[in-house]
């Protein structure tokens, strides 16, 4: 027969118990460690190369648009950074990325605004990664497009895609002095 002393029960579930809370902290002591991660090479003013908006919508696939202009990549309040596009696709659209072992995702659940060809819509990102390796870097973005034409809602799956190229941001660079 086994029987259980009460003030031994206790400290043996208790130090458990710890065991157990203390590990399951750990992960989350990592994502504060991840946090911290440099952000330094991300950050900036980077021009889109080849980029192309690929959609299929409702039955029919439109022809790739060129995505071009600049992309300002910022550290986020909420997210590690923050895009801002500044180009005919996705003027407007600003969408936060979390950064883990050099790259950036975007944070789930957002949305952004967007105004193509004189048409406003709402960009749904799902997916998506941000890489970097300065001078150069690749985005790509998936997600839902939804806008209005008339009294037509039409949505999209769309990709977001591109090469990006750094832009000087110190005027002094390179000039020798």
């Amino acid at each position: 027969m086994i029987q259980l002393y009460p003030r031994s029960a206790f400290r043996f579930w208790s130090a458990a118990l710890g065991a157990v809370c203390l590990s399951a902290a750990v992960p989350a002591c990592g994502s504060d460690d991840e946090k911290k991660q440099d952000l330094s090479p991300f950050l900036g003013a980077w021009v889109i190369n080849q980029g192309a908006v690929d959609v299929t919508c409702q039955g029919f696939s439109p022809p790739a648009t060129t995505v071009s202009g600049n992309v300002t990549i910022k550290e986020g309040s909420g997210s590690d950074l923050v895009l801002s596009f500044s180009d005919a696709a996705l003027s407007g659209c600003l969408v936060a990325m979390n950064v883990k072992n050099g790259v950036a995702s975007p944070v789930p659940g957002q949305s952004c605004t967007f105004t193509f060809q004189g048409t406003s819509g709402t960009f749904a990102v799902n997916a998506g990664t941000l890489t970097v390796t300065p001078p150069t870097g690749n985005v790509n973005l998936v997600g839902t497009a939804s806008v209005a034409l008339g009294n037509l809602p039409i949505t999209c799956n769309g990709t977001v895609k591109g090469g990006l190229s750094a832009l000087a941001v110190d005027a002094g660079a390179g000039d020798g002095g």
